[in-house]
């Protein structure tokens, strides 16, 4: 039971704290994930919202991870679906209703906050092993089919995301091409040094407790 208590946590955290990430990129302002370029870049071509673009995008790709590999979709890929955009949207709005226009020292700080909390909230909820979000599923089929390590999967993934973003008009910056590269190997790190350690009950190294 503790061990199951533990994944649902484990579960929505994740899922909440991605998309308040999303939200404090979107407010540093030196570009957006690679995903969510896409999403924006939709939102413009369609003239709808983020978060319509967001969950029409969503339901679209759970189409695909179903089909592929129905053991990735499950409660949190269900709670992304319904809660990400708003969230997103929601913190967002928040951020630029305290400081509307933020310093470059405080943006600097926003951005590389968002950039762990991506990578942490993903090993989290990948861990947790209850779904994940849609697009994530993309590098963890293809990881799974032995197409090449997660981290590169998950590389690949988002530079292809990045070039379809920019083609629909996304929002892009330097963020969105270190995010690309990085968000990768740290989830892989998050999960091999604190997420899976906390889940299974074994000791945390102690540079991370």
């Amino acid at each position: 039971m503790e061990r199951k208590n533990k994944r649902i946590g484990m579960a929505f955290i994740g899922i909440i704290l991605t998309a308040v990430s999303v939200g404090i990129f979107r407010y540093a302002d030196f570009g957006v994930d690679p995903y969510c370029v896409l999403l924006t870049g939709l939102a413009k071509i369609f003239h709808t919202s983020f978060t319509m673009a967001a969950n029409v995008t969503c339901a679209l790709l759970l189409l695909f991870a179903w089909k592929m590999k129905k053991s990735l979709v499950g409660v949190s890929t269900l709670l992304n679906l319904l809660i990400y955009g708003v969230v997103a949207d929601a913190v967002f709005a928040a951020l630029k209703s305290v400081y509307e226009t933020p310093s470059l020292i405080v943006r600097i700080v926003c951005f590389v906050s968002a950039l762990f909390l991506l990578a942490f909230s993903g090993a989290m909820y990948y861990t947790a092993d209850l779904g994940v979000s849609t697009y994530d599923a993309i590098a963890l089929i293809m990881d799974d089919r032995k197409i090449g390590k997660f981290k590169y999967c998950r590389i690949a993934a988002d530079l292809t995301c990045l070039i379809a973003g920019i083609l629909a008009g996304g929002e892009i910056g330097i963020a969105t091409v270190i995010i690309a590269l990085t968000v990768g190997p740290l989830i892989q790190y998050f999960r091999t040094n604190l997420a899976e350690p906390f889940l299974e009950g074994r000791k945390i190294p102690a540079f991370l407790s």
